[in-house]
């Protein structure tokens, strides 16, 4: 395994069954060009004349997906759409994102006719309270010290709930949408449990003040979320 690849961990998502998730750390310093041909990952051509920072995410995310798709028996390359989403073999719905030196895909069966969404975020403490009326209405914010939450960390949850929630519907949608589009309703700490309402119908199946319930871990400063919709 070249050393750009520090650790890798596949495992069952906790709380849905049927859905694998694959966590990489990767090592940036380390990016060779050759990396893409190392790993059996196609570099795609939208990526020509991107920065070493970028095709290290792209590469460990898509590695990522690679060990969940090879642990399925499938073999596929997971290209990019118009808009850079992610295009998934038609067996399978998925969902990526990265972070520092972190990338995680989550990945389930067609079969289950669902469309998961995961984000992994940290962020500069002043850069997130600097646009916290961009994320959450007050309303919303206040709703963190009630649940014993920093305004950090009330914020880079809600922000990570609801990207989780657009890579979940965006299948659907079709194009993007913001964080005004959903509202934070209810957070249970104790579950680690958040759910968010569509503020506003963004498509036939996702019509406003429809609930979505998701799952979240804070750990090291960061947090992870995850969801699923009816795809």
């Amino acid at each position: 395994m070249p050393a750009f690849i520090r650790n890798v961990t596949l495992s069952p998502h906790p709380h849905q069954p049927g859905a694998l998730c694959c966590e990489v750390h990767f090592n940036p310093a380390a990016w060779q060009d050759t990396l893409f041909s190392q790993l059996g990952i196609l570099r795609p051509a939208h990526l020509a004349r991107a920065v070493p920072k970028r095709l290290a995410e792209y590469l460990a995310g898509r590695y990522a997906c690679q060990q969940i798709l090879r642990h399925w028996g499938i073999t596929a390359d997971i290209t990019s759409g118009s808009n850079r989403e992610p295009l998934w073999p038609p067996a399978v719905a998925g969902s990526l994102s990265h972070s520092a030196e972190r990338a995680l895909a989550l990945l389930i069966p067609a079969r289950y006719g669902l469309s998961p969404g995961v984000d992994i975020e940290m962020a500069d403490a002043r850069t997130l309270l600097s646009i916290a009326s961009a994320i959450a209405t007050p309303e919303e914010q206040a709703q963190f010290s009630t649940c014993g939450l920093t305004d950090y960390h009330g914020l880079l949850l809600t922000f990570s709930a609801k990207e989780s929630l657009f890579k979940a519907l965006y299948p659907q949608v079709g194009r993007y949408f913001g964080c005004d589009a959903a509202a934070l309703y209810a957070l249970d700490m104790a579950q680690q449990q958040f759910v968010l309402q569509l503020r506003e119908t963004l498509a036939p199946a996702a019509v406003r003040g429809t609930l979505y319930r998701g799952n979240f871990s804070l750990t090291n400063g960061g947090v992870m979320t995850s969801l699923f919709c009816a795809g």
